[in-house]
């Protein structure tokens, strides 16, 4: 276990001398204006491993994850890193979220309904997606966080998403009456808060918040949250608020949604950290889900991480792994999976076609090539035999998602539009900046917010997004947002 926290001494040494650190709201902590984003982070890709430890050799201080983020294994790395890394506990505030209920989490609260003792207030929103907020619950997830994390005292522990609560009674059609609807809501957060100010009281956490995606829609929205109930709720005790806001979906901006006004006013006037998510995904429609999804990044050039010639040779790669287990069972016969993929490499270039390859070509043969082979090595199997079939296993996993964002990129005009758009309010240093640069110096300029969360996980990645600590800041981000919405409604 790592013992301690981070504290406002310890933070400030590491702020000490370097640019783009910044004051976290009432904590009193100084956070790295960009933060490590642990979404869809994991053990089993080393380049995972490599990025978070070159961002925190780069100044990175901000480490934000999840307990439904690859199921936990999220939280496992971070610790693993953290443990071996030579950056005192002090310096590092650790953010994680509890909510969700999915995998593991949905198997135990399942296994407790059968049982007759199921987990108060649980929202059954899905099938195979669940949510629940109750002491109960928080208590049993914060553990096992801790446990994952090897930590003795998680800095920021936020609720993830409560809103699934609104989303739930709207799907079901019980949400007439809104106002009984919101003070159940809140509630169940007065009640969640409450379990967390003994967290805090016992040690196991600095502070909490909430990460909510609705706190920036319009109050006529059936599913928003108000930033102001919320901190009504915790007795004034909220210490940190995570939104989505970008270019595009700039509600946390302008839509004053709050007596105070916006999301970010209502934090400031209370003091919040502020953590923003998603600053390079965006819906071009807002987040309706009836827009475009718009990446704000260019293009991968050649060499990077997930440019045609690096993903290629992951391909050719994979090949060789398969050849090597074929070697073992010479028996299995036809094309192997990454014959498949090369010979239809340019039929992969939209999503439709990615699809269409990967579940009627490339799964099926994955499976039949691998039980051929698993069933060949015999009982019980070598352990290296098993330990090769293992990684060749994750090594395909780990292409289905660059492969499929190959075939979702956006046409390099998308990205030409957006700068000509913004340019004419940009400081000119910033102009030849890397689209995702701008975009996360855009949110990182604005008033109000703490930290950028940036998906860092190459170690390319990270290069690109802490450049981003010491760059000019834009001097009116109000004037950037309304110029990229004239364009789009154009």
């Amino acid at each position: 276990m790592i013992r301690g926290r981070a504290t406002p001494e310890g933070t400030g040494r590491r702020a000490a001398g370097r640019a783009g650190y910044r004051r976290f709201g009432k904590s009193d902590l100084s956070v790295s204006v960009v933060g490590f984003g642990g979404y869809r982070t994991g053990r089993k890709n080393p380049a995972h491993r490599e990025a978070l430890a070159a961002a925190l050799e780069a100044g990175v201080n901000v480490i934000d994850t999840s307990s439904n983020y690859m199921l936990g294994d999220s939280e496992r790395l971070i610790g693993e890193v953290l443990a071996a890394a030579d950056v005192p506990r002090e310096e590092i505030v650790v953010v994680s979220k509890i909510g969700y209920v999915q995998g593991p989490n949905l198997d135990l609260a399942q296994q407790r309904d059968v049982a007759g003792q199921p987990f108060p207030e649980m929202v059954k929103y899905m099938d195979g997606c669940w949510h629940c907020i109750s002491p109960e619950f928080l208590e049993d997830q914060l553990t096992r966080a801790l446990d994952r994390l090897g930590l003795e005292t998680i800095d920021v522990l936020l609720l993830h998403n409560p809103e699934y609560f609104f989303s739930d009674a709207v799907h079901r059609g019980i949400a007439a009456d809104l106002e009984a609807t919101c003070d159940a809501f809140y509630g169940r957060l007065r009640r969640a808060f409450a379990y967390l100010d003994s967290a805090v009281a016992d040690g196991r956490i600095s502070c909490y918040g909430v990460s909510s995606n609705s706190c920036v829609s319009p109050p006529s929205d059936p599913e928003a949250t108000s930033v102001t109930r919320m901190i009504e709720a915790s007795d004034g005790r909220l210490a940190v608020l995570q939104l989505p806001y970008n270019l595009f979906e700039t509600g946390a901006l302008l839509e004053a949604n709050t007596p105070e006004g916006t999301a970010l006013d209502a934090a400031g006037a209370h003091d919040l950290g502020v953590l923003v998510n998603r600053p390079l995904n965006a819906m071009s429609g807002g987040s309706s889900g009836h827009g475009r999804l718009v990446r704000l990044a260019d293009p991968p050039r050649p060499g990077a991480p997930n440019s045609d010639q690096a993903l290629r040779e992951r391909v050719a790669a994979l090949g060789e792994q398969e050849e090597a287990l074929r070697a073992v069972v010479p028996d299995v016969e036809g094309p192997t999976v990454a014959e498949l993929l090369l010979e239809r490499w340019e039929e992969m270039t939209y999503p439709q076609a990615f699809q269409q390859v990967f579940r009627f070509e490339v799964v099926p043969e994955a499976q039949r090539g691998l039980s051929a082979i698993v069933g060949a090595l015999g009982h019980p199997p070598d352990p290296t035999h098993m330990e090769q079939v293992q990684e060749y296993q994750d090594a395909l996993n780990a292409l289905v998602e660059p492969l499929q964002a190959r075939a979702s990129r956006q046409d390099v005009g998308v990205g030409e539009q957006i700068r000509a758009a913004i340019q004419p309010h940009l400081p000119r240093v910033l102009w030849n900046e890397s689209l995702s640069r701008i975009a996360l110096n855009f949110v990182a300029s604005t008033p109000g917010v703490s930290s950028v969360l940036c998906g860092m996980r190459h170690p390319t990645y990270v290069e690109d997004a802490v450049g981003v600590m010491t760059l000019p800041a834009i001097p009116d981000v109000t004037a950037v947002a309304h110029a990229l919405r004239g364009a789009a409604q154009n």
